[in-house]
């Protein structure tokens, strides 16, 4: 029998939800955004050169921008079907079962994974090592 009722497994599944999406947006955009606007600061204060020539820079950094959404999605994702939980670390959304299939069978920790292509893809797109 399932002891607990249903209206707190709704309430769960949204807190879980609902941390899932916040969580992606302070990394993915705030943290991204925030970023960008130091490295236009230190890239004009240290006179770094350029990464890449242009034309490559805008082929290789939305490539790397995609995949790393993919990647970094697509572990949440599987973290939140399989593992019953999100990567945040509150008592309401841990994960339960431990995760072996999907990103997670190549790669430890494939969130990193896929912010790291997202960080990259970012140095790539605005020609900056910073």
């Amino acid at each position: 029998m399932n002891d607990i009722p249903q209206n707190e497994k709704v309430s769960k599944n949204l807190k879980r939800i609902f941390t899932l999406v916040w969580s992606g947006c302070l990394f993915i955009i705030i943290l991204s955004v925030f970023s960008f606007i130091v490295s236009i600061y230190l890239n004009s204060y240290l006179n770094l050169p350029n990464v890449v020539f242009y034309p490559l820079n805008i082929i290789i950094g939305p490539l790397f921008l995609l995949i790393g959404f993919l990647w970094a999605g697509w572990s949440n994702v599987e973290l939140y079907k399989t593992g019953k939980g999100t990567a945040v670390p509150l008592k309401q959304t841990q994960t339960t079962i431990l995760v072996l299939k999907g990103p997670y069978k190549y790669t430890r920790n494939p969130m990193v994974f896929g912010y790291i292509l997202i960080w990259v893809s970012l140095g790539f797109v605005f020609n900056s090592y910073v």
